[in-house]
């Protein structure tokens, strides 16, 4: 009867270590589900795992307002600038007004006294083309004073201008043998639109559309 009752140590044992399971089993819980909550708790991811970013959402209306804005105002910005660009072909001709004095550089030949001519109906301050028309020579003769004749300077412009054969600096026995320049001062006393002109009697009439400022010279001299 006293090996009945004696305690079986095995027995013992067994449920201390199922308690001790218990207790840590208990214990780990928090520590699982403080992991899952941060996955950075859980330590380095393996090799070659990729981490996914945040998706990218549209821009809002407002963003997109504003950068349309932006590059509206500098669009207009450059145009405005391109418009206000002080070309002398801006709009088809010099910027030029009338009663303005201007200064220019013609390149001539010795002999566009005798070979320069322009048609057109228009009279401006008494000066005009030799002819009428392409096909009609204006009746009577002019001076050099009051003969308009096409022009251009060395930079391209083109212009109608009386006088500039009167100048001193440009009698035949004073011009160079072979094309030249000179340096003139002029007055700008109006506009003839669309002037034929004929840069020697042997070649074509040109028609120029648009208008050519005509102008009165006051002086010239050789650029040397």
């Amino acid at each position: 009867m006293a090996d009945e009752e004696t305690s079986n140590p095995t027995d013992s044992t067994h449920a201390d270590e199922a308690s001790t399971s218990h207790d840590a089993s208990a214990s780990d819980e928090p520590a699982r589900a403080s992991s899952q909550a941060n996955p950075a708790a859980q330590g380095p991811k393996p090799h070659g795992t990729r981490p996914v970013a945040p998706p990218v959402g549209p821009a809002g209306p407002i963003k997109s307002f504003g950068t349309f804005l932006v590059v509206f105002a500098a669009l207009s910005a450059g145009f405005w600038a391109l418009s206000t660009f002080d070309s002398p072909f801006g709009g088809g001709g010099p910027k030029w007004r009338e009663g303005q004095k201007v200064t220019v550089d013609v390149t001539l030949d010795p002999k566009d006294d005798q070979k320069l001519a322009c048609a057109s109906s228009v009279e401006v301050k008494g000066r005009a083309c030799e002819f009428e028309s392409k096909a009609k020579r204006r009746e009577g003769k002019r001076e050099d004073a009051q003969l308009l004749r096409p022009y251009t300077t060395t930079d391209g412009t083109q212009f109608l201008a009386a006088g500039l054969w009167s100048q001193p600096d440009l009698k035949a026995d004073k011009r160079p043998d072979a094309r030249f320049t000179v340096k003139c001062t002029m007055l700008v006393e109006g506009k003839v639109k669309s002037p034929a002109v004929r840069w020697d009697p042997t070649s074509a009439w040109i028609d120029k559309p648009g208008d050519f400022f005509t102008a009165n010279v006051e002086s010239c001299s050789l650029v040397k």
